[in-house]
């Protein structure tokens, strides 16, 4: 088993692979824990999603997926950055099933989901996510 970390080194490397027009780098703060379970595989379809979108409309040359865990394991951070054209998000927020669906895996989760883009500017998606399930005592 990989956990997070392996998954998305992998996922990373596919993609600069089958998308050779784009640059995936994938950074990773000292200390992110070796996550695995539920959480994990939350993080890893939103990523997922998000890279998709990257490809389908950004026309980015360039993406960087970062993972943190800020505050002493309470949650991890998560951010996509492109450097592709960017789009309003007010105008399509409602419409794309991508993000809606994005949208619901991070509230299912008990995470936050935040779009910053701007047209001409590229796009970031960060997701926080909680590393605990509500019902899982801490250890």
């Amino acid at each position: 088993v990989l956990g997070l970390t392996g998954a998305l080194q992998e996922m990373t490397r596919e993609y600069n692979q089958l998308v050779p027009v784009i640059r995936f780098v994938l950074h990773v703060s000292p200390g992110f824990p070796p996550l695995r379970g539920q959480v994990a595989i939350v993080a890893y379809r939103l990523v997922q999603e998000a890279l998709s979108n990257v490809v389908k409309h950004s026309s980015a040359s360039r993406v960087e997926v970062s993972l943190a865990a800020p505050d002493a394991m309470a949650e991890i951070l998560i951010a996509v950055l492109d450097d592709g054209v960017g789009f309003d998000p007010s105008k399509i927020a409602s419409g794309s099933l991508g993000l809606a669906g994005m949208r619901e895996r991070v509230a299912g989760a008990g995470g936050r989901m935040r779009i910053r883009s701007k047209l001409g500017r590229g796009t970031r998606v960060t997701f926080r996510l909680p590393v605990l399930e509500p019902d899982e005592p801490p250890r």
